[in-house]
């Protein structure tokens, strides 16, 4: 089997619009929380995201007009994050396919219910269509993005989409780790990109007593693992990698970021938003035996880490019963405090964070974290990065609906 690297990374989060500033955000515990604008959010439960701020869409319209027609944020956050992370490579002449993850499509409402306010009704609906034509899209496709940068980059390959939810971006790395290291494509486009920052999505989440209330507190309102805890906060933007076999990148002369080493995916199907342990522990337990090393190897986890009174106990439970003892020895943090959820994107940011500790030999810290959970007793890197060197690491993800997966990323040698 193939060895599989990843050789390029572009980045958009709440705190950083690039990975070089999202490194650097990371190392300093950077919030990118803040009250939401993009729609009146007084009458919500949350009224607090980690949204991206001053986004500017008119130069990426200029350049693509085709866009003018999509009001959905999270295909520009895609757009941009693979700008970056394309740089000056060229991939059409490449076995490359794309893979990415994200979550719901957008509707917009407010135009729906013109078209037909009451009742379905043909006639009306195909007036009001005709009135809307030139406007944008209603529904914009989950998988808009992957066809548009086939169309306009000349990419060769499939182009596949996960909307896994929380786990989606996790799995499509690891289902692009699997296709290159069984010889499918030499390259992929993958990782992922989202916001839910609406009011459906919004209404969603808090219709399921996931979102946290304390919108006084702004930037503290998401604390992973605290004895406090209410609920997480969401956030929205992108992570967008090349993956490529080690053969491919050497002779490309590819600058390797990291190795991707071991992957699994598991569905333990409890409720939708209350994740068994069972599902995550095999999860974890697959990707170290895929990656072919021991849990002795494993010297930092990147947590799914949410901020929500179950998901933290049960994560914190899993990773005891993976580790053992060695469970309190290993460093665990969870980026989510600076950032927010970012849903189907989450993974895709979250190892992106990875390759930036990689890089500048530092731990991520959980922000927030004031008060010791008795039940969340493990090194969670509180308050501060921590300078440090890791090599290889297990990053989780859980999602709704009983989804998880875990990757090994480890930091490369030739």
């Amino acid at each position: 089997m193939r060895r599989v690297v990843i050789t390029r990374a572009g980045v958009i989060t709440p705190n950083a619009n690039s990975f070089t500033e999202f490194s650097s955000a990371l190392k300093n515990g950077r919030s990118g929380l803040r009250v939401i604008d993009y729609f009146n959010p007084e009458k919500f439960i949350c009224r607090i995201a980690g949204q991206i701020p001053g986004f500017d869409k008119s130069a990426l319209i200029k350049k693509f007009p085709e866009l003018e027609k999509i009001s959905d944020n999270k295909v520009f956050f895609g757009i941009h994050a693979f700008l970056e992370m394309l740089g000056d490579t060229d991939l059409k002449k490449s076995n490359c396919a794309i893979s990415l993850g994200t979550s719901l499509e957008s509707f917009l409402i407010e135009k729906i219910f013109k078209l037909s306010p009451f009742q379905f009704d043909i006639d009306k609906y195909l007036e009001g269509l005709d009135t809307h034509r030139n406007e944008a899209y209603l529904q914009v496709p989950l998988d808009f993005l992957g066809s548009f940068l086939k169309k306009n980059f000349g990419i060769s390959g499939s182009n596949y989409l996960n909307c896994s939810a929380c786990t989606a971006s996790t799995q499509a790395i690891g289902h692009s780790f699997n296709m290159i290291r069984d010889g499918r494509y030499n390259s992929i486009i993958t990782g992922g990109f989202d916001s839910m920052l609406n009011p459906l999505g919004i209404g969603g989440f808090a219709a399921l007593g996931a979102l946290s209330d304390e919108n006084d507190l702004v930037a503290g309102a998401i604390r992973p693992f605290d004895a406090t805890r209410k609920g997480t906060i969401l956030g929205e933007g992108a992570a967008i990698f090349l993956l490529e076999d080690l053969d491919s990148a050497v002779k490309n002369r590819s600058a390797i970021l990291a190795e991707i080493a071991g992957y699994s995916s598991t569905l333990d199907a409890y409720k939708i938003s209350e994740p068994s342990c069972d599902g995550i522990i095999s999860a974890m337990k697959n990707a170290i035996s895929d990656a072919g090393i021991s849990v002795e190897e494993i010297d930092y986890i990147n947590a799914h880490g949410t901020g929500t009174p179950i998901n933290d106990k049960n994560e914190t439970a899993a990773i005891k019963s993976v580790f053992g003892e060695r469970a309190y020895k290993i460093p665990v943090s969870s980026i989510k405090s600076m950032i927010g959820h970012l849903i189907g994107a989450s993974g895709a940011v979250e190892i992106a964070g990875i390759i930036a500790m990689f890089r500048d030999e530092f731990i991520a810290p959980t922000i927030n974290l004031e008060n010791r959970d008795s039940q969340c007793d493990l090194d969670y890197v509180p308050h501060k990065s921590r300078d440090k060197k890791i090599s290889t690491v297990l990053k989780n993800s859980m999602g709704f609906g009983g989804q998880n997966a875990s990757i090994v990323i480890k930091r490369f040698v030739s």
